[in-house]
């Protein structure tokens, strides 16, 4: 089984943030997490960036990889639903 993020509104979630990637990375990451074949979506996303000094750091237009409609299709509607 795999975690897979689901988009939300006013969500958050913590992860690492990779800058200075080509658009030739995002076309091999866009490949290897089977983009065109519904795996994944790679969706657009501000993020806020802690640990630079005392205040976050936002940058916008990073990109990230949500769960895509054959990988919501195999998880339980409880899941994708929250409570």
């Amino acid at each position: 089984e795999y975690a897979f993020l689901v988009p939300q509104s006013d969500a958050s979630v913590e992860g690492v943030l990779v800058m200075d990637l080509t658009p030739a990375d995002l076309v091999a990451l866009d490949a290897y997490e089977d983009v065109d074949g519904g795996v994944y979506e790679r969706l657009a996303v501000d993020v806020e960036v802690w640990g630079c000094g005392p205040n976050a750091m936002h940058v916008g237009g990073c990109s990230t990889y949500v769960g895509g409609p054959r990988l919501r299709a195999l998880a339980s509607h409880s899941v994708l639903t929250p409570s």
